[in-house]
């Protein structure tokens, strides 16, 4: 969307509804405390699970509740105030008896709510119902001192070992095995005998009455791994005399420990690690840097424009290309490198031991090559880029989080400079994001601190000079700032989604003006409103604009929405049906800053479209470059033969407005005619213009 340009939307009361119906819908028990811990607001879950209306619970801590215990609601508001008074996210394990008398255990993440003023306003906590999983690990236990133990003896007289049928049948021998002590090291594994060897003579060395280890004997085609505790009695010379143990078979326990650790630790999809682990293994890595004065370079890596091939593929199709690029980034780095998914599709690598010369740019260039070779998914052809965000240790950072939020910063960076590259973090991304990020913190109350404003671009009948309508333009009046130009919001209000909110207010604040205007004005004036691309997509159009004509008493004919090229042939299907049901309203549909997109005959054909704006770029050389003035007389000749209308944007100098009438252009706008204009200095205008009409 262009500097200056306004656009239409539903409003901040949709964001919250959506955001209210994803509470109340959620299977989690969703609560919102105050800063004295006193509750706010309780989810239906929530309700269902404590088995307390909402309306009970409202203004009460934790501790004036009676579904906690009184030591348990105790130390939970204590949290609650933590989280307060320090700002940071908790997460909290609490135990309680619903009022059927079930045991309910829930895991909270607790988050902090800060204010306009920076400081924390409120406390919202997400708690999930964990009673299930506590009930498995306690069975597991259970059933872990329940497993049958092996009992044996060792005699220093004999030199042999007494063992009971269970644990002849632990190390798969007859039940009247009787080894020595060889006989038993012989059965371990080799890796684990020598140390097994070692921690035995330590112990009787130090003449320690208990001892316990771990090891796996091979007894069959599998390794089977034992836990066995000992108790040592020594005889006067401190020599070992009685060995009493217990062996258990703990195979499956530690295959259970296994899997838990892979869940925790690795990411399921494409079995690379996840973001835990890949914590992890950076802090690692920036310790051995740190000790051999080496970098380590983290990298993050984006798929760009993934969503939209994931809904072509469908999730299924979806998750197969995440597994084959997470094979092909595996390929790509060596085997002391880390490929993690961090979450969706972006992946995260870890590069240590990193020589100060080493060139990270080579291994991005490799990463990016792999990830653009063509994939085969259920029978199709699909091309994808990457986008790469470098952070190095210790140059750009010394902790794990502060590399990959400027790992994160370089990557939003290589997408913005045109996808399918890498960029290196500098300090001023920080600073522009920071500066962004402040100014989207600022907007946000732009709309009810009332510093928004409309500015008004007078558009002109180049054949009669008569003024017909004007161009709204949106403007930002900040209060320590002043005029805040508009390429320095827009993008943000894009990005954000604040421009759905922000547009609602500019048509239905451009529709009332236009009333205003019309009440005396013969014939009655027009006004052009820009729409957003991402307003246009994601919000009922249709439906707005017949609520703003609706509310303000604007008749369609005096309404003009202006659209990108790009947008129609972004989703033709959808566009279509919108415009022709806006066409249908009875407005206008323009094509702004034609020329400069994707322009072609086809779409002006498929389209419900009744004006075309010639670009200021074409318009500033009409005069003084021979190819930009016969662009504009072909431009001006496609529009007459499909019976469009023509506005020439960017009209400076007289010679430039006398070209464009002469070869059949007919309206304009320009610094010639006027600049953009607050209101009231629009008013004056048109009285001026009412006073030269009637003279």
């Amino acid at each position: 969307m262009k500097a200056g340009a306004a656009v239409s939307g539903n409003g901040p009361a949709n964001e919250a509804a959506h955001y209210r119906s994803l509470a109340e819908n959620s299977p989690d028990c969703i609560v919102r405390y105050d800063r004295c811990g006193r509750r706010l607001y309780a989810n239906p879950a929530h309700e269902r699970t404590s088995g307390l209306p909402a309306s009970a619970t409202l203004g009460k801590t934790p501790r004036e509740l009676s579904c906690l215990p009184a030591a348990a609601a105790a130390a939970y508001q204590e949290r609650l105030l933590a989280v307060v008074a320090g700002g940071r996210p908790a997460d909290i394990e609490i135990e309680w008896k619903t009022p059927d008398g079930r045991r309910m255990v829930q895991h909270v993440v607790a988050l902090p709510e800060h204010g306009p003023d920076g400081a924390v306003a409120s406390v919202l906590t997400v708690a999930r119902d964990i009673s299930a999983l506590k009930e498995t690990e306690r069975r597991l236990e259970q059933a872990e001192a329940m497993a049958r133990l092996g009992s044996w003896q060792w005699s220093a007289r004999t030199g042999r070992a007494t063992l009971s049928a269970e644990t002849c049948r632990i190390f798969g021998r007859p039940h009247d095995w009787v080894p020595d002590r060889e006989e038993i090291l012989a059965l371990i594994v080799e890796e684990d005998r020598d140390w097994i060897a070692t921690a035995l003579n330590v112990t009787f060395a130090s003449q320690s009455p208990d001892a316990a280890f771990d090891c796996r004997i091979q007894t069959g085609d599998a390794p089977t791994d034992l836990h066995s505790a000992l108790r040592i009695e020594y005889d006067a010379d401190g020599k070992p005399s009685l060995v009493v143990g217990t062996t258990q078979d703990v195979t499956e326990l530690r295959g259970y420990q296994q899997r838990v650790h892979s869940l925790a630790s690795y990411d399921p999809l494409t079995t690379l690690p996840n973001r835990e682990q890949f914590t992890s293994r950076a802090q690692h890595a920036i310790g051995e840097a740190c000790r051999h004065r080496q970098q380590v370079g983290i990298l993050i890596l984006d798929l760009d424009r993934f969503k939209a091939v994931n809904d072509a593929l469908g999730h299924g199709g979806g998750d197969r290309l995440l597994c084959e690029a997470a094979g092909r980034l595996r390929r790509c780095v060596r085997e002391t490198d880390t490929v993690a998914r961090l979450g969706g599709d972006e992946f995260g690598f870890v590069l240590p031991d990193m020589p100060p010369q080493a060139d990270i740019g080579k291994v991005c260039r490799k990463i990016l090559d792999a990830v653009g070779e063509t994939y085969r998914i259920a029978g199709r052809e699909i091309f994808l880029t990457g986008s790469i965000g470098i952070a190095r240790y210790p140059f750009d950072g010394r902790s794990v989080s502060d590399l990959l939020q400027h790992a994160d910063a370089a990557m939003y960076h290589a997408k913005a400079a045109g996808r399918d590259n890498y960029q290196f973090y500098a300090a001023s991304l920080t600073t522009q994001i920071t500066e962004r990020l402040g100014l989207a913190a600022r907007l946000r109350r732009a709309v009810s601190n009332g510093e928004l404003e409309l500015y008004y671009q007078p558009q002109i009948d180049l054949r009669t000079r008569r003024l017909i309508g004007a161009e709204a333009l949106l403007r930002w009046n900040h209060p320590e700032e002043g005029l805040v130009p508009p390429d320095r919001f827009i993008g943000i209000a894009e990005e954000t989604g604040l421009i759905v909110g922000i547009g609602e207010w500019v048509l239905r604040t451009a529709c009332a003006t236009v009333c205003a205007w019309n009440r005396d004005a013969r014939p009655p004036l027009r006004i052009a409103v820009n729409l957003s691309p991402r307003q246009f997509k994601t919000n009922d159009l249709v439906a707005t604009v017949r609520t703003v004509l609706a509310e303000t008493g604007c008749a369609p004919e005096w309404l003009e929405l202006e659209i990108t090229e790009g947008l129609l042939l972004d989703d033709t299907v959808d566009v279509a049906r919108t415009l022709a049901a806006l066409r249908a309203l009875g407005l206008s549909i323009a094509i702004d800053d034609f020329g400069t997109g994707y322009s072609a005959l086809g779409y002006l054909n498929r389209f419900p479209v009744q004006a075309i704006k010639i670009d200021r770029s074409f318009v500033r050389d009409i005069v003084a470059r021979r190819d930009s003035a016969e662009l504009v007389k072909a431009i001006i000749a496609m529009a007459h033969s499909l019976r469009l209308t023509l506005v020439a944007e960017g009209i400076e100098e007289r010679r430039q407005e006398e070209f464009l009438r002469a070869h059949g252009c007919q309206l304009g706008q320009g610094y010639l005619f006027g600049k953009p204009m607050p209101g009231r200095d629009f008013a004056s205008l048109l009285a001026s213009a009412a006073r030269g009409a009637a003279d």
